[in-house]
């Protein structure tokens, strides 16, 4: 069983808007459709109050995540 590549538009319909170079990133990931399912529910539930008790993300989920969250502004500069 082969995994799909993911597009452009999948990673627009979990994220909403984010940059061309953000996309390239994401999908030069190797990341499958369920990856990115993974790290947007994680993104949803940022400032879920069980957030430090959940599973924390590992891998390639980890690795998107910390895309979207850069290009979203969820890391506070310092």
């Amino acid at each position: 069983m082969t995994r799909e590549p993911i597009s452009k538009d999948d990673i627009l319909h979990l994220f909403g808007a984010l940059s061309d170079h953000a996309i390239v990133e994401i999908i030069q990931t190797g990341a499958d459709y369920g990856t990115l399912s993974e790290a947007a529910t994680y993104l949803e539930q940022a400032d879920d109050v069980m957030g430090d008790l959940r599973k924390p993300l590992s891998g390639t989920a980890a690795i998107v995540y910390d895309i979207v969250a850069q290009e979203q502004g969820l890391y506070d500069e310092e």
